[in-house]
């Protein structure tokens, strides 16, 4: 049986439809899927490499109107099983109460989410020994919802915390992202570039970030950082971060307002210090 999908959407949309791809080869492990991705994010596609929950990729070639002609070609002549629809709507309103992101995911696509909600991403590749002394930041989600970035002067403390360590910071993320004092800061690295250096550092420091949910994928040390404001309605933490055993998540309604002492404490407590 042959089976292709799934959401095209953005980097941590992407990496939150490995749960349905798990749900369906634990049922059974002989149906062939086809992951999509859509030539927007198609720099993303060597983080799913050597993935034992994909067997085939398709890069779709339309993203807001799909699929487009030659996207039903492709489907019409590989004769798959089950076409699942990359951006099909919502199950239910305010889901973020009840369910976990990645389940609700999976009730988009009509597939029983697992038991298991651990994202798994392989790393394929080796560390990057440059790194090995660095703490990665992605305080910024780049997006147009709002209280989800982190403020720059908060950013900067925890850099001159880290710093007083001993440790180097390097910022990830786009160059449109507004600068923080960290020791370096890549030139617009590609998604997967910017992976690997997160995966290589001591731990990654981010907010509401796709490569949060890479990093929870590889299961690598996350110190997060939330506003309770970025839902109309009240959404758990445990529902809307990735499950990873590593990793810590503060919130707080505005993110300047979380206890300082409780960062450093975490910070120190993720560092082995």
């Amino acid at each position: 049986m042959k089976v292709i999908g799934f959401n095209q959407g953005q980097i941590g949309d992407l990496v939150m439809n490995l749960i349905p791809c798990k749900s369906i080869k634990e049922k059974d492990p002989n149906i062939h899927i086809t992951f999509g991705i859509n030539k927007k994010y198609e720099s993303i596609k060597p983080i799913f490499y050597k993935n034992k929950f994909i067997d085939d990729f398709k890069i779709w070639e339309n993203y807001d109107n799909w699929p487009s002609e030659n996207d039903s070609k492709f489907l019409q002549d590989n004769h798959f099983d089950k076409v699942y629809n990359p951006m099909p709507p919502h199950v239910y309103a305010n889901w973020w109460i009840k369910y976990h992101h990645t389940e609700e995911v999976c009730m988009m696509h009509e597939i029983e989410p697992p038991e298991d909600l651990q994202i798994y991403l392989n790393p394929w590749f080796d560390k990057l020994e440059a790194y090995k002394n660095y703490v990665a930041f992605s305080p910024f989600a780049s997006t147009a919802v709002p209280n989800r970035n982190m403020p720059v002067d908060l950013a900067n403390k925890i850099i001159n915390f880290i710093h007083s360590l001993g440790y180097k910071t390097i910022q990830l993320g786009l160059k449109t992202d507004p600068e923080i004092n960290t020791t370096i800061r890549p030139i617009g690295g590609a998604i997967f570039e910017d992976a690997k250096i997160a995966y290589s550092c001591k731990m990654l420091i981010t907010v509401d970030t796709g490569m949060n949910w890479i990093m929870s994928g590889y299961k690598q040390k996350v110190l997060g950082f939330l506003s309770a404001a970025s839902y109309p309605i009240y959404a758990p933490v445990i529902n809307r971060m990735p499950r990873n055993p590593n990793a810590i998540y503060l919130e707080n309604y505005n993110m300047m307002d979380i206890n300082f002492n409780l960062i450093k404490e975490n910070i120190l407590k993720l560092l082995e210090l």
